[in-house]
């Protein structure tokens, strides 16, 4: 360790850094390496880059590019974080390649083009998906598209980045809660026209602290002039700060080749020290059972965008309300969210499934007759490049291969998928496709059995708990694109059936939730809560209720469906169930501890009439995490006049911290109009 110091103080980096990262995202985020960013308003083209993407067939972004004087002996590339969907580089009006494929990151080895001190002018033709190369000649797709709808452009970061004689030109970060350990896999690379020996050592830093909290060093290696190779580090870590939704601590591996004490390269990369996997039917997140409560987008202009929720200032506050209602995770539908949309969810902790451009949905005519061969070799070039751009993220948790496949076989599909596998075994895939293949139950819009996809009143009868046909026993069962709405998906163009069934997602969740569902999301906010407005209308309240990882549900009060929710204040106050004066009833309750430390639960159940409360209970639970248990409570109805307003009111808390609060509401009974003493107790079981 004494010698790296001495290392440090010989030699520093000259860091080019031009980032617009918002107040949300930390500041702390490090440059890779020296860098500069070559985002803005270019000259020719417009603003670079455009996130959401564009509508042309062609376009040219042209600007002039100076490549730092202290770069000279550098190796100095040009990188693309993606763009959409055919790009033709020209280098001081030469082209020097045509890359192929969108929402892929690649970079261009400006080495005997370009040199250090120089000034270049950098042109890039870009060209839309529905022609060739993207079709073949018959207008047959050949290449991932994602969502049918106009995303053309350059619609990520451009970076032009210096790298040294042996270089590192990938890392993936390895952490494992299971074996306490952490792994780095180097791609490093000689650039040099010398043999060289070299070792790499990285640091993991806490930003808060500025501390280096464990070092990985790896075998010396010896790599011939060109040669490029795997160079493995790893150590055991008893005591990194775990990342969770909760806790989403992060570190910085600051890396450097090394080469006789002189250090050769060097890179920062952020990540989180976690490890989820699959334990028979459920998922893992640290060793602690994991429940996701998602919802579903596309990230541009398709049919759930608002561009205002996702830019670089909306964004943050976008998640905040999210979990505000109870949900953790995301799912960006059809296609990849930029890069800086990884950083955020890892700093605020929200899951992501980030899911490939490999989309059938609504594609048809393109893939009839289409070339399948070659279009899958398509996919696994696409899947080489941006696989790795994102594996070293906590908050990917899932990956997903592809959308509405339909034109694939099973064997095709788990082609795609156990590609990814090989690539990155450190997660679970899932295939939104509605075929049952893989390590994981992935139902595409499930329904109840003899429920119509339609306005008609058949949508949602049955139990709520009949949701427990499509739970399969052997892995966990998954859902991106479920529940909601039948009919338009703009809130304000809904039938009476679709208003409905906006309620019907807040009961069908607790359904869900208590038949083992690991994984669903009911396609709610960019389709209406945001377009309801009021955080505090009754149905987002439903909502954000059914999600709370912490919850008390009443069993039979569910069971009631959306009658108790729908109508105006007569119908309502006819659906509520009617409770009798004087006697004493038994409730089943079911109490959930989705949270990820804090096992000590305290119910409270409180009965009232108006502003009397006339029974209270409270008891505590241990309940483990990751589960849930079925609790009753026994009261006494109080007495009162005949036909007035009850209600129970369902608390739970961890320590002070209010976990859950729901308010059932029922009609009293009391045929006598008698007005005695009754129990103040509840009594929990």
């Amino acid at each position: 360790m004494e010698d790296k110091k001495m290392y440090i103080n010989k030699i520093g980096f000259i860091l080019f850094v031009f980032i617009c990262f918002t107040a949300n995202i930390q500041a702390s985020l490090p440059a890779l390496r020296e860098q500069i960013s070559l985002n803005g308003s270019w000259p020719m083209g417009g603003v670079v880059p455009v996130y959401s993407g564009d509508s042309f067939e062609s376009n040219t972004y042209e600007r002039e590019v100076s490549i730092p004087g202290a770069w000279k002996g550098k190796q100095v590339e040009l990188e693309f974080n993606a763009v959409n969907f055919v790009a033709e580089i020209r280098i001081n009006g030469k082209l020097v390649t045509t890359h192929i494929g969108g929402w892929m990151p690649f970079a261009i080895d400006l080495t005997g083009i370009v040199n250090a001190g120089e000034t270049f002018v950098l042109n890039v033709l870009v060209k839309d998906y529905d022609q060739q190369p993207y079709l073949d000649e018959n207008g047959k797709m050949l290449w991932p598209m994602g969502d049918e709808l106009p995303f053309a452009g350059i619609v990520d970061d451009v970076w032009l980045r210096a790298y040294g004689d042996v270089a590192i030109k990938s890392t993936r970060i390895i952490t494992s809660f299971r074996e306490e350990k952490l792994l780095v896999d180097y791609t490093v690379r000689n650039n040099s026209q010398k043999i060289k020996t070299i070792q790499v050592q990285g640091e993991a830093i806490y930003p808060s602290t500025g501390g280096t909290e464990i070092s990985v060093l790896s075998k010396a290696v010896t790599l011939k002039p060109g040669e490029e190779k795997i160079v493995r580090a790893e150590t055991i870590w008893e005591d990194a700060k775990l990342w969770t939704p909760d806790s989403p601590n992060l570190y910085q591996l600051k890396s450097e080749v090394l080469e006789d004490g002189a250090i050769l390269d060097g890179e920062t990369r952020q990540f989180g020290f976690r490890e989820i996997w699959i334990d028979g039917d459920i998922f893992r997140l640290n060793g602690v059972p994991l429940y996701m409560r998602s919802d579903h987008v596309n990230f541009g202009r398709a049919q759930h965008w608002d561009p205002d929720f996702f830019s670089k200032d909306g964004l943050p506050d976008v998640i905040r309300r999210l979990k505000n209602l109870n949900l953790n995770c995301i799912r960006f539908h059809k296609q990849n969210a930029p890069q800086w949309v990884f950083d955020l969810c890892d700093e605020m902790g929200f899951f992501l499934q980030a899911e490939t451009p490999i989309n059938g949905a609504n594609n048809g005519d393109w893939y009839k007759g289409y070339n399948k061969d070659a279009y899958i070799s398509n996919c696994k070039t696409h899947l080489e490049s941006w696989i790795p751009a994102h594996y070293n993220h906590p908050s990917v948790v899932l990956w997903s291969a592809m959308n509405e496949m339909y034109s694939f076989s099973t064997e095709q599909m788990l082609e795609v998928g156990n590609f990814i596998d090989s690539i990155d075994g450190t997660r679970p895939v899932v295939y939104e496709d509605g075929k049952d293949v893989g390590s994981c139950r992935s139902v595409h819009y499930p329904r109840f059995e003899g429920a119509k996809w339609s306005d008609e009143p058949e949508w949602g009868e049955g139990s709520i708990y009949s949701w427990k046909a499509f739970v399969a026993n052997d892995r966990p069962t998954t859902s991106a694109e479920v529940i909601y709405a039948p009919g338009h998906l703009s809130y304000g163009k809904m039938g009476n059936q679709g208003k409905r069934n906006v309620w019907w997602q807040g009961i069908w969740s607790r359904g869900m939730r208590a038949t083992g569902w690991d994984y669903f999301g009911p396609s709610c906010v960019f389709t209406w809560v945001w377009q309801i407005g009021n955080e505090q209308d009754l149905r987002i309240e439903n909502l954000r209720n059914a999600m709370a990882p912490v919850a008390l549900f009443g069993k039979a009060y569910d069971e009631l469906g959306i009658a108790p929710y729908v109508g105006d204040s007569a119908v309502l106050i006819s659906n509520w169930p009617h409770l009798v004066a004087g006697e004493t009833i038994t409730r089943d309750l079911i109490l959930f501890n989705q949270e990820f430390s804090g096992e000590n639960i305290t119910v409270e159940i409180e009965v009232r009439i108006g502003n009397n409360t006339f029974a209270v209970g409270e008891k505590n639970y241990s309940v483990p995490l990751g589960s849930h248990q079925n609790i009753s409570c026994d009261f006494q109805v109080p007495y009162g006049i005949d036909g007035e307003e009850l209600v129970v009111i369902l608390r739970t808390k961890k320590g002070t911290r209010e976990t859950y609060k729901e308010t059932k509401r029922f009609v009293l009974d009391n045929p006598v109009h008698q007005n005695s003493f009754s129990s103040r107790k509840v009594i929990l079981h």
